[in-house]
């Protein structure tokens, strides 16, 4: 095995930033300062009170947290003892936690105290974790459960005594199923440390930038864009959680100069009254980064507008590749390309193939397929969704359709798998299905997204009722509350007599979602 400082391992790079950078701020949250050196030491003590609880290189450990420091201490601390991270996203009921937790296997649990006496009733269920391995961030601790402070507090903020390699497993973070269920995307501690370079490099990242974030820090584009930040000893500056006024207000505050945001994030910051919106000196922005759903025109004029010193960044990606294009203003030859997503990023390739797999002429509509430093290793314990996913040769493809012009920029015109996305968060339709389908009322269901001036896309369910029943659409959509992360919840219900079905029987969304996009300036939200 190579010299740790040749491994491209994130916990080792870190080791460095905090050497050299151990008094510049590494984090600031609720006024709260945190220096690198003291990072370095919080992580630390996190990684050993890990090894010191019994857990061993590739244990999995989940954690479930509001935006605050822990989540770095917990996710680095993890990542630093050669254990595997596995965020939980927030917005999840009980059945799918309980669902992704025994997927992954993990042993043990960070919890954020609000989330905590909620989800008691799935510990049950739960097949490695017992009630002390659930361990409470802030707040009150229910009977039974570990205090954060008191896990720690035996624990050495040395360097834990752990041989890590580059290919070893890092992350494994949950999406969306074609099949209904979560899929664990796995993440090397390579692909984490080439993520952060590429990103850092492309972004211009170096320690006297302030990076902002706003969105929640389960997902996969916050922190993929605190990584370089922390790699280069730049400050991550947290929001608790997202507020329009509250952005400007953080990027006065903190002198920020680079966000990620996606564009129902930017909407509704747009949609502040111009009185407030001028309030707060935001000229420290240089860059804006927008992830999750092309933006609408409207909407990157206001953006440059509000921000007059910003370059505003359009890229197209996936929890499974990174941000594998980027549309950025100096690289646009020409306003007409308003609904391409950009050039490949540094690193990536992309091409278009046919159902076999055989590339396609320029212009013509396919399957993108892409091949870079950050692709996925494979899905967690799903071979079959893997070999669907990656081909012989490497390349990816995740069921967008599109094709690239005479000079070399990428156009999406639709998804292969219906997949929607709202306010920047993926939904299968099948997932929301197959929970409304258990509804005593309704015969079929087929689940789409519709255009929304707000989240770009929202969900509809389209309903056929069993013989001789009547309901009302919000008694459907009352229905589903309680039974699906609220996000994928249905926000209008349209009651039909019949859809449009293949040969095969399949219904063809296709078809139903045509009336509903028609005219629209975009067709993938």
């Amino acid at each position: 095995m190579r010299p740790k400082g040749e491994r491209l391992v994130l916990s080792y790079s870190l080791r460095q930033t905090a050497h050299r950078y151990g008094k510049r701020t590494a984090i600031i949250f609720q006024g709260q300062r945190i220096t690198y050196a003291e990072m370095r030491s919080r992580r630390n003590k996190v990684a050993n009170a890990l090894l010191n609880h019994g857990l061993k290189q590739g244990d999995r450990v989940n954690y479930l947290l509001p935006n605050c420091p822990e989540v770095f201490d917990v996710m680095f601390g993890v990542v630093g003892a050669g254990l595997v991270t596995v965020p939980l996203n927030t917005r999840f009921v009980g059945v799918e936690l309980d669902y992704v937790i025994n997927d992954c296997g993990s042993k043990v649990l960070f919890i954020g105290a609000d989330f905590a006496p909620l989800l008691e009733g799935i510990l049950p269920n739960l097949k490695n974790m017992k009630r002390k391995d659930w361990i409470v961030v802030g707040g009150e601790v229910p009977q039974g459960m570990t205090r954060y402070e008191d896990f720690i507090a035996g624990a050495s903020d040395a360097e834990p005594d752990v041989d890590i390699d580059e290919e070893d497993v890092a992350l494994i973070q949950y999406t969306a199923g074609t099949t209904g269920k979560p899929k664990g995307v796995v993440k090397t501690h390579r692909h984490l440390w080439l993520l952060g370079f590429i990103f850092g490099l492309d972004k211009g990242y170096n320690p006297d930038e302030v990076n902002l974030i706003a969105g929640p820090m389960y997902a996969s584009a916050p922190l993929a864009f605190a990584i370089p930040a922390a790699l280069v000893g730049a400050t991550n500056y947290i929001m608790p959680n997202f507020n329009p006024e509250e952005v400007l207000r953080c990027i006065e505050d903190g002198k920020a100069t680079h966000v990620f945001m996606a564009p129902i994030m930017i909407d509704f910051i747009l949609a502040l009254p111009e009185e407030v919106r001028n309030k707060y000196d935001v000229s420290s922005m240089k860059q804006i980064v927008v992830v999750g759903a092309p933006l609408l025109t409207k909407t990157k004029q206001g953006t440059l507008k509000l921000f007059k010193n910003a370059i505003l960044h359009e890229m197209y990606g996936a929890t499974e590749t990174g941000g594998q294009t980027i549309l950025r203003p100096e690289l646009l030859p020409s306003e007409e390309k308003v609904r391409c997503v950009g050039l490949p990023a540094l690193g990536f390739d992309i091409k278009i193939v046919d159902d076999e797999g055989n590339e396609v002429p320029q212009g013509e509509v396919g399957e993108v397929r892409m091949s870079g430093p950050t692709m996925f290793k494979e899905y967690y314990n799903k071979p079959e969704e893997t070999k669907r996913a990656i081909d012989k040769d490497g390349w990816v493809g995740l069921g967008d359709m599109g094709y690239v012009d005479e000079e070399g920029y990428l156009y999406l015109v639709d998804r292969k798998y219906d997949m929607i996305i709202s306010g920047g968060l993926n939904i299968y339709p099948s997932e929301v299905e197959e929970v409304m389908k258990n509804h005593p009322k309704i015969f079929d269901v087929t689940v789409i997204g519709v255009p929304s001036e707000k989240w770009g896309e929202e969900v509809k369910a389209v309903v056929i009722l069993n013989s001789g029943e009547q309901a009302t659409e919000e008694e459907i959509i009352q229905w589903c509350r309680g039974r699906m992360a609220d996000y994928k919840r249905p926000k209008s219900v349209d009651f039909v007599s019949d859809l449009p079905r293949s040969l095969q029987g399949k219904v063809l969304k296709r078809l139903v979602k045509e009336s509903y996009w028609k005219g629209k300036e975009i067709k993938i939200s």
